[in-house]
């Protein structure tokens, strides 16, 4: 597997591993998703990011699905397991646009371990 991952890395250029997620919540005050992860490794750059899965549910309110994105900017193979506390931004239009006022998002890691909040009521 770390051959595949290897060769699938020099050929784009990063590698997107798995982190699960442990514990997450929004923060009114930052305006940003905090979120307790763990993975493997330890010896490259490591970057999260959040990406709006498949739409969301016209429900009232809307329901969101995103995923953890998490890339490193060349292959690591060192086998540490690293927790690390993460304050990630939402996509762009999610926190500016009135159809996403008090959505419901659920946030999709490795393994499929997820966490659930809803947003607050815009201002």
């Amino acid at each position: 597997m770390k051959t595949i991952i290897l060769l699938a890395s020099l050929l784009f250029g990063s590698t997107t591993f798995a982190a699960q997620i442990n514990s997450g919540s929004f923060n009114s005050e930052t305006k940003k998703v905090e979120l307790s992860v763990s993975y493997g490794g330890g010896c490259s750059t490591h970057s999260f990011e959040l990406k709006l899965a498949s739409g969301c549910m016209e429900s009232y309110p809307v329901q969101c699905s995103l995923l953890l994105v998490h890339t490193t900017d060349k292959p690591d193979m060192c086998e540490a397991y690293i927790t690390k506390n993460l304050e990630l931004d939402l996509p762009a239009n999610m926190l500016n646009d009135n159809y996403f006022e008090r959505a419901f998002l659920t946030i999709t890691g490795a393994g499929q371990t997820r966490v659930s909040f809803q947003l607050p009521a815009q201002q």
